[in-house]
């Protein structure tokens, strides 16, 4: 009898022990996929979600900028100082399509690469929204940064047309786009 208290203890142990590492590992496998859930500070947080999503951009790794995405949006996480990540993701979108280039073809690749995502996760919110972000930050490129006073003529007639194609594309996916409150 003695024995088989003794057996169940230290089975019993050993579940917990193994219980007790596993749970422990779930916030090493999150931290793996998001830096940001590493960082100490404030501004590592910050950082950590720019570099992520700059360099899922880069690599066009549509899903997991995706997945980010919708993980901020469903878990509502928020920085130390109670900054909403899903906000400082969706700026770090924005400069990936912000540039001083003067290339067409540059632009021309960002808005391509907007629209392969869109593509590819067609029922993403975060990609049509970067396809009007292409659109919006293409316009102020073409309008420029002087006062308003200051710009010609056609940097405005192109700035009102990227901006319209921004508004068109927010309009025609109206339904998808809203569920990001950004």
């Amino acid at each position: 009898m003695l024995y088989s208290v003794v057996e169940k203890v230290r089975k019993g142990w050993w579940a917990l022990v193994v219980f007790t590492f596993c749970a422990s590992m779930f916030p090493v496998a999150v931290a793996a996929t998001d830096p940001a859930a590493r960082a100490a500070s404030e501004d590592e947080f910050r950082e950590a979600v720019k570099i992520r999503v700059a360099e899922l951009w880069e690599a066009a790794d549509f899903d997991q900028l995706d997945a980010l995405g919708a993980r901020y949006l469903a878990e509502g996480t928020r920085s130390r100082s109670g900054i909403w990540a899903l906000g400082i993701y969706s700026s770090a979108l924005v400069e990936q399509v912000k540039s001083s280039i003067e290339d067409p073809r540059w632009w021309d690749f960002m808005a391509a690469r907007a629209k392969k995502w869109v593509e590819t996760k067609p029922k993403s919110p975060f990609a049509h929204l970067q396809v009007a972000n292409a659109f919006v930050q293409r316009g102020w490129h073409a309008r420029g940064t002087g006062y308003a006073s200051t710009v010609p003529k056609d940097g405005w007639a192109k700035f009102d047309a990227y901006v319209e194609g921004a508004r068109t594309q927010m309009e025609s996916t109206k339904a998808i786009a809203a569920k990001d409150p950004n």
